[in-house]
């Protein structure tokens, strides 16, 4: 797998991670499961930071 294959893998995992979090129901635990997810979602390549 190349970087190009790696990179589009990682943009369509985000994107269904944020169909989930969008589909919650908000309950306590969806609205505290959605903080989590956009919690954990800082934007940008980790790689570029070393």
């Amino acid at each position: 797998m190349n970087h190009e294959e790696l990179s589009e893998r990682l943009w369509r995992f985000a994107a269904r991670i944020g169909n989930v979090v969008d589909a919650l129901p908000d309950t306590r635990l969806g609205r505290h499961v959605a903080g989590q997810g956009r919690k954990n979602d800082k934007g940008g390549d980790d790689a570029s930071r070393n």
